[in-house]
């Protein structure tokens, strides 16, 4: 799940030349929130990976 949305935050960054508006980055991307949605499906991504890893100890 974590490396899927690890993913997904790599993704909002591609460049898209059909994507209808500009990104905050100042070109067209996947995803036009673009650099706020990469952070926060990064921190997504780790919030789960630490709580997956800490589940298993127990």
């Amino acid at each position: 799940m974590s490396m899927l949305m690890a993913v997904c935050a790599g993704l909002t960054l591609l460049p898209i030349g059909g994507a209808i508006d500009v990104s905050m980055l100042g070109y067209r991307t996947l995803c036009s929130f673009a650099p706020a949605s990469t952070i926060l499906l990064s921190y997504v991504a780790f919030s789960i990976h630490r709580y997956l890893k800490h589940s298993r100890q127990f």
